[in-house]
């Protein structure tokens, strides 16, 4: 509801998942450096901008679970909801990034 949603405690929390969720892309980043090229967002909106077509990756995500969409040809946006738990997002990072290396282009096409 509106109530909650504007909620300091809510707020603040969200600032905090979102801050896991970026650091927790920039080590995927830093594992990945050709297949994440930028891990954006504030909050419980985030993109993760990828080197290649991200569709593929958004169709597997959902088919394991993970609810996504593109947020353009490139990126991968997520937006959970306020009472997602760190473990949930930690589970969905995971999904997201096996996804990315499992469907990324030869290294040459990248």
């Amino acid at each position: 509801t509106v109530r909650m949603a504007s909620d300091p405690r809510v707020l603040a929390s969200n600032l905090e998942k979102g801050e896991h969720v970026i650091e927790r892309g920039r080590q995927m980043q830093a594992r990945h450096p050709a297949l994440f090229k930028d891990v954006r967002g504030r909050g419980l909106l985030l993109g993760f901008e990828l080197s290649f077509d991200a569709g593929p990756v958004v169709t597997r995500c959902r088919e394991r679970g993970m609810l996504c969409n593109l947020a353009g040809e490139r990126t991968v946006r997520i937006a959970p909801p306020y009472v997602v738990s760190r473990e949930e997002l930690d589970e969905g990072l995971r999904i997201l990034e096996e996804s990315v290396v499992a469907l990324a282009p030869p290294p040459s096409q990248v």
